[in-house]
């Protein structure tokens, strides 16, 4: 494999997981806490697996959502009418995440994990010319 593109790869690898915990961050230093309702469950399926999106209801200063959250699981995790604690960010309450998401979690170090191998083997190549 071309050296340039493993640079490429390492580097969206690691960098895909900094924004999304950045934007977490953002949420949560700007948060409003609400109760919200599993009102639907979104499959997406992609060629190599399936995913389930959830799609929360919830009132924040009077007005109604709904959002679809944008971390997957391989099956549904909440059935519909589940009531699921959420943050939202207090001037974009669309922007929502599930405080302690494992899934989350797992997927952000899954992805930085492969980030660094993949710069470490491009690193690697570079210096001994292989």
């Amino acid at each position: 494999m071309n050296i340039n593109v493993l640079w490429i790869l390492g580097a969206g690898f690691c960098l895909f997981p900094l924004v999304f915990f950045i934007d977490r961050r953002c949420i949560e230093k700007n948060k409003v806490e609400v109760d919200a309702v599993v009102v639907n469950t979104i499959k997406s399926s992609v060629a190599d697996g399936t995913s389930w999106f959830p799609v929360f209801r919830y009132t924040v200063a009077g007005s109604m959502y709904e959002t679809k959250y944008n971390v997957g699981n391989a099956r549904p995790k909440y059935p519909n009418g589940t009531v699921v604690r959420i943050y939202c960010h207090r001037e974009n309450a669309k922007r929502i995440m599930i405080p302690k998401d494992k899934t989350v979690t797992a997927f952000l170090l899954i992805f930085s994990i492969i980030g660094l191998a993949l710069l470490g083997i491009a690193a690697y190549r570079t210096i001994t010319g292989a």
